[in-house]
């Protein structure tokens, strides 16, 4: 990332004739890729951890190409390096005084925070876990909520019994609504949440 105001600057009049408004802001469809990778993500630690970690032809390619990591660390630079775009831009709009240019850069800005908010959103519905069915069925993730508490009346018959409240979080996809409960387990264990609900 830079750093230097100098670098910035000259970055900022190296893409002058709005290129970092094309790149952002018109070519935002291509960021779909992102999603897809971040879907296939945890079938790809699977596929690592069953055939590939330890192996020994991966090691030997390892130490021939003088690599310290293995090949499952570099596979978390695409989601790394798309979390570092918006702050290319937030530097660049900081040394940016033209007002069009400032303007380009700012709605750019604007696309790339959503689509970080977005595959955030992917990545959390993919450690959804007791869900009684395929969750391609569903459609795309269209938001989410964190920690809402939801009040359910228990009646008997005719009659209000009492009051049951619970926290839940919220996945609004395209065809319905999923209630689960969140599961933080600690001891480096990865965040879940548990099916609770579904509302069509």
């Amino acid at each position: 990332m830079l750093s230097n105001p100098l670098q910035l600057a000259f970055l900022s009049k190296f893409l002058k004739k709005n290129l970092q408004h094309l790149l952002f802001y018109h070519a935002k469809s291509n960021f779909k890729l992102y999603e897809q990778y971040v879907l296939n993500k945890s079938q790809s630690e699977r596929l690592w951890e069953q055939y590939c970690c330890g192996h020994p032809f991966f090691t030997k390619i390892q130490q021939s190409l003088g690599h310290r990591l293995p090949l499952d660390s570099y596979l978390l630079k695409p989601i790394q390096r798309i979390t570092q775009y918006h702050l290319l831009l937030k530097e660049m709009i900081k040394y940016t005084h033209h007002e069009q240019e400032r303007k380009h850069l700012q709605e750019s800005l604007y696309v790339m925070l959503n689509i970080l908010s977005h595959l955030n959103d992917v990545m959390h519905s993919t450690q959804i876990v007791g869900y009684p069915d395929q969750m391609q069925k569903l459609g795309q993730i269209r938001l989410r909520g964190e920690n809402c508490i939801i009040s359910k009346e228990k009646r008997r018959g005719t009659v209000y019994t009492r009051t049951k409240t619970c926290t839940r979080d919220i996945f609004l996809f395209e065809r319905v609504i999923l209630l689960c409960k969140k599961k933080d387990e600690g001891n480096g264990k990865s965040l879940q949440y548990q099916f609770k609900e579904m509302i069509k």
